[in-house]
């Protein structure tokens, strides 16, 4: 957090008036990360445990591969594996979805700043 400070001192300092938009924008940031602490760490845990299945699956289809192929239960491993990959994308697009949701608006209050201190 030091360089943080250190950082908004010295924008402050060059640029006294660049302050209106550092403080909201500070402010903005501080309660997008908290939202984001809140609800990433869940998301990045259900892909975990949505991923699990689908390692134990492909591990258990290599291991009994000659007995899939014997008793013509192929198509009954390709359909179940398909669904644990579903629910395993769902849970990925989510954490995904979240951490694009907190990049685009850290960019866009970045842009509101450069905005600000270029426009006065």
């Amino acid at each position: 957090w030091s360089w943080y400070f250190a950082g908004i001192a010295i924008q402050i300092t060059i640029l006294p008036w660049s302050a209106a938009a550092i403080v909201p924008v500070s402010i903005m940031y501080w309660v997008l990360a908290l939202h984001y602490r809140l609800s990433g760490p869940d998301l990045q845990r259900l892909d975990a445990l949505s991923r699990s299945p689908m390692q134990s699956m492909v591990s258990e289809c290599l291991e009994g591969s000659t007995s899939i192929r014997v008793y013509h239960q192929d198509q009954n491993f390709v359909e179940r594996f398909q669904s644990i990959v579903d629910s395993n994308s769902s849970a990925l697009l989510n954490f995904v979805s979240a951490q694009r949701w907190l990049g685009i608006r850290m960019e866009l209050l970045g842009s509101v700043v450069v905005l600000v201190s270029s426009t006065l």
